[in-house]
C-alpha cells in the first residue's frame, strides 16, 4: 500500500501554489466604481465595451436557439413523432 502510494506522489504533476492571494487595490477598485457609475446611458452589462457586447450577444442567441430547440422537442413528443 505504502508503495502504491509512493508511486501516485511520484506521478502526480506538483502544482505551483501562490505565495499570497493578490487582491485588487483600492484605487483599481474606485476606478471601476467610477466607470459603472458614470451616465453614458448603456445598460450596465454593457459598459466595458465591444467584448461586452460580443459576450451579450452571443448568450442571449445562445438562449435563443436553446429556447427553439426545447419548443420544437416538446411539439415532436407532444404528437409522437419521435
Amino acid at each position: 500500500m505504502n508503495a502504491a502510494r509512493r508511486l501516485l506522489r511520484l506521478r502526480a504533476p506538483a502544482v505551483p501554489k501562490p505565495a499570497s492571494r493578490q487582491y485588487v487595490s483600492l484605487e483599481r477598485i474606485k476606478q471601476l466604481q467610477a466607470e459603472f457609475q458614470k451616465d453614458d446611458g448603456l445598460p450596465i452589462h454593457l459598459k466595458r465595451g465591444k467584448r461586452d457586447l460580443y459576450m451579450w450577444r452571443f448568450i442571449f442567441g445562445a438562449t435563443m436557439i436553446a429556447t427553439a430547440n426545447s419548443v420544437r422537442n416538446l411539439y415532436l413528443l407532444v404528437n409522437k413523432k419521435i
